[in-house]
């Protein structure tokens, strides 16, 4: 089975959770990159923001190609009671046609 393990982390801890997942499973990642958020405050700010108004920023073209794999787990941070928006940016991505849709 081949697994895509997509993942944003803007402080690095979804980074880390992530490689150390794509290891045990031999899958390969993706790094979902967005410039629009920064640390700090301001960064902070904005992020919860656009997060609770449900704003969608540009991602960066991707490595992978998501549909080609069986698996894709999607990880990264919840912002303003949400997923970020990096990650809800990369969820209309083509899903694999024959999977099944599961929330942990």
């Amino acid at each position: 089975m081949s697994i895509l393990i997509a993942y944003y982390s803007l402080t690095g801890t979804a980074r880390a959770v992530a490689t150390a997942l794509a290891l045990d499973l031999g899958a390969e990642l993706e790094e979902i990159r967005c410039t629009r958020y920064a640390l700090g405050l301001r960064g902070f700010l904005r992020a919860c923001h656009e997060s609770w108004a449900g704003k969608l920023p540009t991602i960066e073209p991707l490595q992978h190609v998501p549909s080609r794999f069986d698996m894709v787990v999607l990880g990264g941070p919840i912002w303003a009671w949400h997923a970020s928006t990096p990650v809800r940016a990369f969820l209309p991505r083509k899903a694999p046609t024959s999977a099944t849709s599961r929330s942990f």
